[in-house]
């Protein structure tokens, strides 16, 4: 039997789409997505915890990623968990991130810039329908560790 690797998330963006054109003009998207979950304590008062999830997108899903998703909307996306290695400082580091292969956007949130002469509805709508044909395709191994080696990171969380 084959094991099971499968993320889906329903999250709002934390900042603006990272574009980047790689090699042989291949193009990969990050996401910053956080998701909040509200639970009770046990004195009844309500608490609010935010996780925060970096996402990648390749290929035409990127440029889409990159043209259309922006800070504060909300998005459904699904993907698989991989971890990359890296050296900072002669010290081996890990990463996990999502490597995304579906990419749905659910609203707008506050912060999306409006087109002139298109309402921010309009765009959002053009936006989402658009965004139903969207399954990435998938990321070697290859790729992402150019990824990984070309970009020094550090983790804002």
């Amino acid at each position: 039997m084959e094991g099971l690797n499968e993320v889906k998330l329903i999250g709002n963006v934390g900042k603006d789409v990272e574009l980047r054109h790689l090699e042989n003009d291949r193009k990969v998207a990050r996401v910053v997505l956080a998701t909040n979950k509200t639970y009770k304590k046990q004195n009844g008062e309500k608490e609010s915890k935010t996780e925060w999830h970096n996402v990648e997108f390749w290929g035409d899903t990127a440029q889409f990623c990159g043209n259309y998703v922006k800070k504060g909307m909300l998005l459904y996306i699904c993907g698989e968990l991989r971890t990359d290695s890296y050296e900072k400082d002669g010290v081996k580091q890990y990463r996990t991130k999502i490597a995304g292969s579906e990419i749905k956007i659910l609203s707008n949130g506050s912060s999306v810039a409006s087109t002139p002469g298109v309402s921010t509805a309009e765009s959002t709508e053009a936006a989402r329908q658009q965004s139903q044909q969207y399954v990435a395709e998938p990321a070697t191994t290859t790729s992402n560790n150019l990824v990984s080696n070309t970009v020094d990171e550090d983790m804002p969380f």
